[in-house]
């Protein structure tokens, strides 16, 4: 069966962390640009002394590429962002959905890069995730106070679409753990002078909350990412990481105690089932 598939456990296991990662910008008391600078920063740390210490050679891998590879990490820190700006103005259910509408953009780019027609099995796969999403919401992304955050939300997966396909069709023969290194520090370096501008001292929870978001769910998600995509299809691990909100609304109802409707319910079976039927 497919979605047993070894090359697809990656992909899978990201989907789980990408949907707990939502729930840091509730948690963490500061700006989505703080935060963002400092799980950049932590994982680029953490990789880092993992590479200098095991894998020096596989930097030597990345010659010709660095720039493209820094255009990543803007790419991801833009993503991240506006992901992070989506959630502090609505809520994490708001902000999971509306990003994990992203696959509609990978399909629609993907089939541009390859010059392919749109199949109708992959068309009836995206329709199954949008209907999903937008039954998920109940309703409640409509409404006049949360269209900021939908906005952010969509903006951050068309980001987070464009720098998949980026890693895919550039950089698929690359070592994984070294390109996030780049991306990572390129996403770090860039956000620094606004992430100056906008300080304000973090309690010793956010420190360590941010130290958990860097560690885990940035290098880890990342890394599983980047792997996956080397050997699947972008819009299959696209429709896969749909997945994200049903996780994501899950820990945010468990953690956060945002409530769970009937509609979210039956929206997130049908994200499931749409990941189910990816090929």
């Amino acid at each position: 069966m497919k979605w047993f598939d070894k090359s697809r456990l990656p992909i899978h296991f990201a989907a789980v962390l990408a949907g707990g990662s939502g729930v840091f910008g509730k948690l963490i008391l500061l700006s989505p640009l703080l935060i963002v600078f400092g799980r950049a920063l932590i994982a680029a740390a953490i990789l880092g002394m993992i590479i200098g210490a095991f894998d020096r050679q596989s930097l030597a891998g990345l010659k010709g590429h660095k720039r493209g590879l820094a255009l990543s990490g803007v790419l991801l820190a833009a993503h991240w962002v506006t992901f992070f700006q989506s959630i502090a103005v609505s809520t994490v259910a708001i902000g999971v959905l509306a990003f994990s509408l992203f696959p509609v953009f990978v399909t629609l780019f993907e089939h541009l890069i390859t010059r392919t027609r749109i199949s109708t099995h992959d068309f009836l796969i995206a329709a199954l995730a949008i209907a999903g999403v937008t039954l998920t919401t109940g309703g409640e992304a409509f409404e006049f106070a949360a269209i900021e955050g939908m906005a952010w939300g969509v903006l951050s997966g068309f980001l987070y679409a464009l720098n998949m396909l980026l890693n895919r069709y550039k950089f698929r023969a690359l070592p994984a753990q070294s390109m996030a290194l780049v991306q990572f520090t390129a996403a770090a370096l860039v956000l620094l002078p606004f992430a100056f501008f906008a300080y304000t001292p973090p309690s010793m929870d956010d420190i360590w909350l941010i130290i958990l978001l860097g560690v885990v769910f940035t290098a880890g998600l990342h890394f599983l990412v980047i792997q996956a995509v080397k050997t699947i299809r972008a819009h299959t691990a696209s429709v896969v990481l749909v997945l994200e909100p049903v996780y994501g609304i899950a820990f945010a109802a468990l953690i956060v105690g945002e409530r769970i409707t009937l509609l979210t319910l039956v929206g997130g079976a049908m994200i499931v089932l749409a990941a189910l039927a990816a090929r």
